[in-house]
């Protein structure tokens, strides 16, 4: 069967950032055959980066709506109505993705599946030195799991022993096994998930209602509602993700968003009311 992959990107006023992603999609062992910019309503810098890669990668797209506070669910769905792949790799601007990172989603992209990655938070220094430094970023992923290790946050996502798996397995022959030994739930994570886009058609995409927080998992549970399941690919393909503030976090809402997700799961709702149909 013959069929095509695209990632949409989402971002927010991060330019440096979504230079350096995007870069380094460039350098993907098998590239992704659309790249689509889903933008939440970045100012002229945002645009200048999406337009000089505008012959560099397949398929380039920048959608773009009007800043009107957080509506990320909202740009992902108008981004997949742009998308004419069958199967779509959701990270963020913050996100970078090693060479093989493509290539391990589309091995385990399998009908009534969606594939379920993770991500290695850096520390700020390595950030600042990615971002001022296009080399640095190949320096980086060439090192070794043990020096990348100096770079990880390891207070962060279940701490150094699940880090340093993630970091080591990446990409090595073999890295399968840990996937499938893993006993996880496998909740969708905005920042390194894929579906295809049958199937989030079916489920009437991303759920405009929600903000930030749980939005992510949202839809992942009502794939699985709609008989789509997790497949992980979250020690052969994490991403590294580059540090940053988050201004937008609000604590209040996160624990709404929780409820809603919460009910979602108990329901088994399939289908969200605002979504990806209803956007223009």
């Amino acid at each position: 069967m013959s069929w095509t992959i695209g990632i949409i990107v989402a971002t927010f006023n991060k330019p440096a950032y979504l230079r350096t992603v995007l870069q380094q999609l460039r350098s993907q062992t098998v590239p992704a055959d659309q790249i689509i910019v889903a933008d939440d309503g970045s100012g002229d810098e945002t645009r200048e980066v999406c337009q000089a890669f505008e012959d560099k990668l397949n398929g380039f797209t920048h959608v773009w709506q009007n800043d009107d506070g957080f509506r990320k669910c909202e740009i992902l769905n108008k981004a997949l109505k742009a998308c004419n792949t069958d199967y779509v790799i959701f990270i963020d601007d913050d996100c970078l993705c090693p060479d093989q990172f493509v290539q391990i989603h589309m091995s385990n992209a399998k009908p009534g599946f969606f594939t379920v990655g993770s991500s290695v938070d850096l520390v700020d220094e390595t950030t600042r030195n990615i971002l001022s430094d296009r080399d640095e970023v190949e320096r980086f992923l060439e090192l070794g799991p043990a020096a990348k290790m100096r770079s990880v946050q390891t207070g962060s996502r279940g701490g150094w022993a699940k880090m340093f798996l993630r970091v080591f397995a990446a990409g090595r022959p073999g890295s399968w096994v840990l996937d499938r030994l893993y006993l996880g739930r496998g909740v969708f994570r905005g920042g390194n998930s894929g579906a295809w886009r049958a199937d989030l058609e079916k489920v009437n995409g991303f759920n405009n209602e929600m903000k930030y927080g749980h939005e992510d998992r949202e839809i992942g549970e009502r794939l699985r509602n709609a008989g789509v399941k997790p497949r992980q690919v979250r020690y052969s393909a994490p991403n590294f993700h580059l540090e940053h503030g988050r201004s937008y976090v609000d604590r209040q809402l996160i624990e709404k968003h929780r409820t809603i997700y919460r009910a979602v799961r108990k329901e088994g709702r399939v289908v969200c009311e605002n979504g990806l149909e209803q956007v223009g």
